[in-house]
């Protein structure tokens, strides 16, 4: 298809799209909710989805498939655009990677609105208390002991046994997707790290807001059959992609925040950069060993 070429945007986002309708419907703490996560992986259930994609039109329509019963979709809504602004300043972004082979990636969120306390109570909401939903009956609504679906997830990639990637991304729902931009812009396009995280990025809000309470779910959902993409990206192809039905809009801003780590293991060198327009940034220590005393 090639790097951002109409087609390869409009892909990724119809499979984002139907990804999120399905993370939207079943995604709960597994300890206190029945996640189909067998079915929702298995290369049956992808087959199926993945024919539901048309390439010559975006879809408006939130389509959560059927896992259990391995049908393309459970039901299909059009959804109304509701664009509940949340306050985002409280995610950082962490991978590390040490000379003895041990990688970590992380990205803390305790996601408190505003970073401030109610002033009335003077309690916080941390550790995304408010990214549990209200709705009676769905995985993810408020339960004692329960644990929220969080839109948090560094990223680890190996290879043999061995971390060879990895990542993280600060940005509420563009985390999924941006990983999956950077991730992409290595593995089938071979960007190194500097160039993987400065590449134009795209997302969709095409979603329920993983911020947004409201017990009926619908209202939840932030803007129909949106594609945002960087101004970088060729007018030549967002003209084509708005011709297929994608409400395009543009942004010379970064699109969340990313790092990335690449480990060759041949060679033991570690490469790292973070996109310096989102504030991101990377560092070596060359530290010299501990001796006793």
């Amino acid at each position: 298809m090639g790097h951002l070429s109409a087609d390869y945007i409009h892909v990724l986002t119809e499979a984002m799209k139907l990804a999120y309708a399905d993370r939207d419907t079943y995604y709960g703490d597994p300890a206190l909710a029945d996640v189909p996560m067998t079915q929702l992986l298995s290369d049956q259930y992808t087959h199926i989805r993945r024919r539901l994609i048309d390439m010559a039109s975006a879809s408006p329509e939130r389509r959560p498939g059927d896992p259990l019963n391995m049908q393309p979709l459970r039901s299909e809504c059009r959804p109304s655009a509701n664009r509940v602004q949340t306050p985002l300043s409280d995610t950082t972004t962490c991978v590390v990677a040490d000379r003895w082979g041990n990688v970590v990636a992380a990205t803390p969120s305790c996601n408190i609105v505003g970073n401030q306390p109610d002033p009335v109570t003077g309690v916080t909401q941390g550790n995304r208390l408010r990214s549990l939903n209200t709705a009676a009956g769905h995985p993810n609504c408020i339960q004692a002991g329960k644990r929220p679906r969080v839109t948090l997830t560094p990223t680890l990639v190996t290879r043999h046994g061995k971390p060879i990637i990895a990542i993280s991304v600060a940005g509420g729902d563009l985390q999924d997707q941006t990983t999956l931009n950077v991730l992409l812009n290595h593995i089938e396009f071979g960007l190194m790290p500097e160039h993987a995280v400065t590449a134009p990025r795209f997302n969709t809000d095409h979603m329920e807001n993983s911020f947004d309470s409201d017990a009926d779910r619908e209202r939840a959902f932030m803007s129909p059959a949106s594609l945002r993409v960087h101004t970088e990206v060729p007018s030549k192809v967002q003209r084509e992609l708005a011709n297929r039905g994608h409400k395009l809009s543009t942004t010379s801003d970064a699109i969340a925040a990313p790092v990335m780590m690449y480990i060759d293991n041949d060679t033991g060198t570690v490469y790292a950069a973070g996109d310096p327009a989102a504030g991101r940034h990377a560092a070596a220590l060359d530290a010299l060993p501990c001796t006793q005393a």
